[in-house]
Order: C-alpha cells, then sequence, then structure tokens
C-alpha cells in the first residue's frame, strides 16, 4: 500500500510553534487599528449598558470571547489594560443580572 503524498506521517516531529511576537511584525498598521477601533467600540458598548447587551449568558461569553481573541492583536500592554476595563465592566453587568 502506498501513501498519499499529502498525508502527513502520524509519528513526525510536530514543527515548531511560531511565537505570536514572529506573526504580529508583518500585519499592516491598518488591520491593527481597525481591531483596535472595534475593541473599542465594544467597551464603549458594554460601559454604556445597565444590562446585559446580549440575549443570554451563552452570547454573553462569546462575546468575550471574542473581545480577547481581537485583543491578541494588539500590544500586549494595551490588550491586557482593555481586557481589564471590559472585564470590569463584565463584572458590573453580571452583578446588575443578579
Amino acid at each position: 500500500m502506498s501513501r498519499s503524498a499529502e498525508q502527513t506521517d502520524l509519528f513526525a516531529t510536530p514543527a515548531p510553534a511560531v511565537s505570536p511576537d514572529t506573526l504580529t511584525e508583518d500585519i499592516p498598521a491598518d488591520f491593527i487599528a481597525r481591531q483596535r477601533a472595534t475593541l473599542l467600540a465594544l467597551l464603549a458598548e458594554a460601559r454604556a449598558a445597565q444590562r446585559l447587551p446580549w440575549a443570554d449568558y451563552t452570547q454573553s461569553a462569546l462575546a468575550e470571547m471574542r473581545f480577547d481573541g481581537l485583543a491578541r492583536w494588539l500590544p500586549d500592554t494595551e490588550a491586557a489594560q482593555l481586557r481589564a476595563a471590559y472585564a470590569e465592566e463584565l463584572d458590573r453587568l453580571y452583578a446588575a443580572e443578579g
């Protein structure tokens, strides 16, 4: 039986992981600016809300995961600050839900 050229060896040594720092070097500044603008809009939405702006807790969790994912495109310090601010707003909104 011959192996397909497209099939990888199940027991081969995996390729080394690419560090996030390597990836961000080639990302256009306008792409990062769009991610930042989206994050700031999501943060503003959370700050303006008196109650959870999502239909249920599942959508709230998905919104938080999306925020976290988008923040990965920003420099680490800025991402951490935005994540902390968003988490603070989520804590406030969850407390309002009772």
